[in-house]
């Protein structure tokens, strides 16, 4: 597989990166408050943001083809499995919605992204000779993790903000979620491709299952990462005792 395009792309990316936060340091009316970036609720809520959504979406196009191609199931079936996932995600925000709302972010947030990386341990699970419901407990976690996540987001990002930026600070968790799921595609497209045509089974089932296998330890890394490293920047510090 030639990377030269996707390498490309990247430093394409940070340069773009690079020039825009220079220019956000340097104008005198910045779209992002640099600021914003040295308080740790607001770290947190975009750890959280990008973490739980790579980590809980950006294996589905990878999943679709071992359905259809390994698994040997059609596209419809194809989707009726994978909208397990989304179930569980509206059920939970559904339900929980107003309950979740109402503990602490780093509860929420944090526990959500390490649902979705459980989630992703579960479907560890699969092999050569798997089917398609080895998935199901894999997908109803990591779409529990996502509806716990997604109801309080854009709360948690205003609360971590000054009211005169706490808009900016919703879009920005809202464009670290959409960063996560491109990376999520990106990424994790890549590692099943490396691991799938590299596995040195017999037959397409079994170098697919190869190939998802490493995706979701993978996937499975950066949701408990991104869930443990959550909890401790938005945890609140202890108060200060006083000297006796």
């Amino acid at each position: 597989m030639d990377l030269r395009p996707a390498v490309l792309g990247f430093a394409v990316g940070a340069v773009m990166l690079a020039l825009f936060l220079l220019a956000e340091r340097t104008g005198s009316n910045p779209m992002i408050a640099p600021a914003l970036f040295r308080k740790r609720e607001f770290n947190g809520t975009l750890v959280a943001a990008m973490g739980y959504y790579l980590a809980g979406f950006g294996a589905l196009p990878v999943i679709s083809l071992w359905l259809q191609d390994g698994a040997g199931l059609s596209a419809l079936s194809t989707a009726l499995v994978i909208t397990v996932q989304p179930v569980a995600f509206f059920a939970t925000s559904a339900v929980a919605g107003s309950m979740l709302h109402r503990l602490p972010a780093h509860r929420t947030l944090g526990g959500g992204a390490l649902a979705v990386g459980a989630g992703n341990v579960l479907m560890l699970a699969i092999g050569a000779g798997s089917s398609w419901t080895a998935l199901i407990p894999g997908l109803v976690v990591t779409g529990v993790g996502a509806g716990i996540v997604s109801p309080v987001l854009p709360s948690a990002a205003m609360s971590a903000a000054p009211a005169s930026q706490s808009g900016v600070a919703s879009a920005a968790a809202n464009c670290a979620r959409q960063l996560g799921l491109a990376l999520g595609i990106a990424v994790l497209g890549s590692v099943f491709h490396r691991f799938s045509t590299t596995s040195g089974g017999t037959g397409l089932h079994a170098a697919y299952a190869h190939g998802l296998t490493a995706v979701f330890a993978v996937a499975a890394a950066i949701g408990l990462g991104s869930g443990i490293l959550a909890l401790r920047l938005l945890k609140p510090p202890r108060p200060a005792t006083q000297p006796a």
